[in-house]
């Protein structure tokens, strides 16, 4: 047996056929998949043997296919002695590494996607079709990894506190098997709004937010006409977490933050991104008043007044002085759930 980037020792006895020990010659192994087929075979290991022994220290390289092989030991001929072969089987190994990726934090109650990736140790390659299992709570769910090694999957957890999360992939013939535990902080989901987007939905729906956004649009409008006295006002482009952090409204991920006015950047930001995986034109370059325009014509008409009241509670958190209240912070994640809403039941074709 051999494990793909490890070394491996094959150690015989060369004799004549008197029975005597050979001294001297070159010993190579090679190893080759059908030592019946005309293939030449990858020379592993090379040594020399003294008193009718040899000992080759060989190496099994990380670009090895796994599976069975014919170790052919060839001692090389010499004035004094001719060839001799031998070759017994060996099973080349790998060893593997599972993985698990997806938030540590989750509100209970709320059902998340987590995904796996199950690779080998020596070169990183993924292991397809490969059978693996998931545990937590008191479920065990079984999944087959795809051509790239990838599963995927949902969970949920109906009582806060701490859980583990455990992936698997058993032994086989070829693959040596491997478990990682991932835990993850079950938290308490933040109140629910029910009132105020009740309220936005309810009936005169469209005279509330109407005159939440022109509140919004006032105060941020008096505020940045008094500093357009003083310079030149360029509108600042929406600012964006790096790429690996990238959390859309869907994703459920728990929202933290360490202010209110934090907490409206974070929900605009998660809308945004959500946006962007509908609309592939909405780009990071765009101002928040460029993407407002370019969204709002594949908008329902019902979510305008909604969307500009969201667009103007970002830019009184991100660029203004005025403070966020636990209300407002509250009004915008209501407005964000509202104008997903919306757009589901009654969203313009791109």
């Amino acid at each position: 047996m051999a494990f793909k980037g490890k070394q491996f020792s094959v150690w015989g006895t060369v004799m004549t056929v008197d029975g005597d020990a050979v001294a001297g010659p070159q010993v190579e192994i090679i190893m080759v998949a059908d030592k019946y087929s005309n293939e030449t075979g990858v020379v592993v290991g090379v040594g020399f043997v003294e008193n009718g022994l040899f000992n080759v220290t060989c190496d099994a390289t990380k670009d090895m296919e796994v599976g069975d092989y014919d170790l052919v030991a060839h001692t090389l001929k010499t004035l004094e002695y001719g060839e001799s072969y031998s070759d017994p089987p060996i099973t080349v190994m790998s060893e593997t590494s599972v993985k698990v990726t997806g938030p540590r934090q989750v509100y209970s109650g709320k059902s998340i996607m987590f995904r796996g990736t199950v690779t080998e140790v020596a070169s990183g390659e993924p292991v397809a079709n490969a059978s693996l299992t998931v545990s937590f709570l008191d479920q065990v769910l079984t999944l087959r990894s795809d051509a790239q090694g990838r599963v995927q999957y949902e969970a949920a957890f109906p009582e806060n506190g701490e859980e583990n999360m455990t992936l698997t992939m058993g032994g086989t013939r070829y693959y040596v098997g491997s478990s990682t535990t991932f835990g993850i902080s079950v938290l308490v989901p933040p109140p629910n709004p029910t009132d105020i987007l009740s309220m936005l939905l309810g009936f005169p729906q469209n005279i509330i937010v109407a005159l939440s956004g022109l509140a919004g649009v006032g105060i941020y409008a008096a505020r940045r006409n008094r500093r357009m006295k003083e310079e030149e006002f360029l509108e600042p482009r929406v600012s964006l977490p790096p790429g690996s952090d990238k959390i859309g409204y869907e994703d459920g991920a728990p929202l933290e933050y360490e202010s209110y006015e934090e907490g409206v950047v974070k929900l605009f930001n998660r809308f945004y991104v959500s946006m962007q995986r509908i609309y592939p034109d909405i780009d990071e370059t765009m101002t928040p008043r460029e993407f407002e325009k370019t969204l709002i014509e594949r908008l329902p008409e019902n979510a305008h007044l909604a969307l500009e009241d969201l667009v103007t509670s970002y830019e009184i958190a991100m660029y203004s002085n005025i403070p966020v209240t636990a209300e407002d912070f509250k009004r915008t994640n209501a407005t964000v759930e509202l104008i997903i809403e919306l757009m589901k039941n009654g969203r313009r074709e791109p």
